[in-house]
């Protein structure tokens, strides 16, 4: 809740953000609603983040050797 309250005042103070996941998901892009409920993962979390702020969102996925 703290995130999305300081991302809606950077978005009225007119703040530009960068949003910068270095473990980005391709699995977690996306919402889980139930029962009135949302769930974000991590990456769907920053996403959001982005959205709010009308930032740029930058996915960075980890490489495995």
């Amino acid at each position: 809740g703290d995130a999305v309250d300081l991302a809606r005042k950077m978005a009225n103070a007119q703040v530009r953000a960068v949003i910068i996941n270095t473990d980005h998901r391709e699995n977690e892009k996306f919402r889980r609603a139930w029962g009135g409920r949302v769930e974000l993962k991590p990456t769907a979390f920053l996403m959001e983040l982005a959205r709010i702020t009308r930032g740029r969102y930058y996915g960075l996925q980890t490489v495995k050797a």
